[in-house]
């Protein structure tokens, strides 16, 4: 992530993105981006360890609720019973 893409040629360019269709979703992309979610992207891609707890949470998210209170609780006990 912290990388840039390579850039792209004037000839591969075909116009700009007015509609992104997913499924029966439509989503028109905004020309400004809010400072908060410019900040968090800075932040997510310089972070490693903050976008590892945000990609585990969103994870354990999609899992259900109680799987995530379980990855937490058994982490933080393995976390307290191991001193560092």
């Amino acid at each position: 992530m912290p990388h840039n893409d390579p850039p792209a040629a004037a000839s591969q360019l075909l116009g700009r993105v007015t509609r992104i269709r997913r499924g029966n979703r439509s989503l028109v992309p905004n020309c400004r981006v809010p400072v908060f979610q410019s900040a968090l992207a800075w932040v997510l891609c310089y972070c490693d360890g903050f976008r590892n707890l945000l990609l585990r949470l969103h994870g354990a998210r999609l899992q259900g609720v109680h799987c995530a209170l379980r990855t937490i609780f058994l982490r933080r006990a393995w976390f307290s019973a191991h001193d560092f």
